[in-house]
């Protein structure tokens, strides 16, 4: 795998905050090793504690007239463009800015009461996402690429 590849850019960085629960749209971002994004509501969780969408996903979602049961709950900390997805597994390490994440899981799990998987429709969430931890403390900022750091964990 050549690392200096990149692997998607960064199109927006997303902060919940913790006592509104709001979200806010932020031109750059401080991901703290073992944490998350600082001052985001879901930091400090275990092996979720960043996530990432695709903007392709995010254009399904708009476009699609189901309403999944995640979907309006569903908080992404980066949206990326044109990631490539095939070239990440679990496990990989990922350089984003000067943060590195540690890749914990691929897409997010469905529920059988969700209206999405009634119907038959594959949710974007469920292939779209994934999970990482911060294995290296970081800014990230908007317009920033992803490398592959190690795929081979």
């Amino acid at each position: 795998m050549d690392k200096d590849k990149t692997i998607g850019q960064v199109i927006g960085i997303y902060i919940q905050d913790k006592e509104t629960r709001s979200n806010m749209l932020i031109e750059e971002g401080y991901f703290q090793e073992d944490k998350g994004l600082v001052g985001d509501i879901g930091s400090h969780k275990e092996h979720r504690q960043v996530s990432f969408f695709t903007s392709e996903g995010w254009g399904e979602i708009l476009s699609s007239s189901s309403n999944g049961l995640c979907i309006k709950k569903f908080h992404e900390n980066i949206r990326i463009r044109n990631l490539k997805l095939n070239d990440i597994k679990t496990g990989s390490l990922i350089k984003v800015g000067r943060a590195i994440f540690q890749i914990t899981e691929i897409g997010k799990r469905c529920f059988p009461e969700c209206a999405m998987i009634k119907e038959g429709i594959t949710c974007p969430l469920s292939t779209q996402v994934m999970f990482a931890k911060v294995t290296k403390s970081g800014s990230v900022k908007v317009g920033d690429s992803l490398f592959i750091v190690n795929s081979n964990i």
